[in-house]
């Protein structure tokens, strides 16, 4: 609940805060599944946010179409989770709901037949002459100031900041299979949408070998009580960059203080 959209990044921190704290080793299955949901989840925000900025240029017939191939990824998470945005999926330990392969399979052709539709229509939207002239040189971010700002994931990316918490500090399915980072240089609303585009394209392929190379065993581990007088702090890549959670126990291993930084606490200060 702290960011809708972003329920699976966030309960990803939580959870991992507990596992450290507990020393709790997630089965290779429970984090393939979170890593898996975490890339469906940046794929149907990116494709909601190509539609938005095609709706505000007035560009209707992308806003149409990227919208409608959103809501074919948040099914396929609803298919697997029971929600459309994965609420209750992730777990401290792993995750609650295993992925059978009769649900796997259609969600590899989810992806599969919106990785073609989403080539097919940005080719479209990004030679178009007035959505370019709309988008080329608008809302310029340069480098040293998405540097100097501390600005993450997409808005980092697209003002030529190769920052992700995948490559800079792999974990789980991360770790087994690697995530390079892309990034464009101009800064400017072209950059930021053609940057949510080869993302997609990224995690779209990402996910497919994922499903095609799922380990078996089970989903979770039992979690362990907190060790005292600690502190973890965890972070993971979100659709629009870091989300950052912090615990402390105190002497008896009860949590003490707990501090959230979502990833649009610096980003907005690029967006003004």
């Amino acid at each position: 609940s702290i960011a809708g959209d972003t329920a699976i990044a966030h309960a990803s921190c939580w959870a991992q805060c507990c596992e450290a704290l507990s020393s709790t080793a997630v089965p290779a299955r429970g984090h393939a599944l979170r890593a898996l949901a975490l890339e469906l989840e940046r794929i149907g925000v990116h494709l909601a946010n190509l539609a938005a900025l095609c709706g505000d240029i007035a560009y209707l017939q992308g806003n149409a179409f990227f919208g409608a191939r959103r809501t074919r990824v948040i099914n396929a998470l609803l298919s697997w989770t029971g929600s459309r945005f994965g609420r209750a999926l992730v777990r401290p330990g792993g995750v609650l709901s295993d992925l059978d392969a009769g649900v796997a399979r259609r969600i590899g052709a989810v992806l599969d037949e919106v990785l073609d539709d989403v080539i097919l229509m940005a080719e479209r939207l990004f030679e178009d002459a007035g959505a370019l002239s709309r988008f080329q040189g608008t809302g310029v971010v340069s480098r040293e100031s998405a540097l100097a700002l501390g600005l993450s994931g997409v808005a980092a990316r697209a003002s030529g900041v190769r920052r992700d918490a995948r490559h800079d500090h792999p974990w789980g399915a991360w770790r087994e299979r690697p995530v390079y980072p892309l990034a464009l240089s101009s800064g400017d609303v072209f950059a930021r949408a053609f940057q949510r585009y080869l993302e997609i394209q990224q995690s779209v392929r990402w996910a497919r070998e994922t499903l095609e190379a799922l380990p078996a065993g089970p989903v979770a581990a039992p979690l362990g009580p907190l060790a005292p007088d600690r502190l973890t702090v965890n972070l993971v890549e979100s659709l629009r960059g870091e989300p950052v959670h912090a615990a402390l126990t105190n002497a008896s291993g009860r949590l003490a203080r707990y501090k959230v930084r979502d990833a649009s606490l610096s980003n907005w200060y690029g967006l003004a």
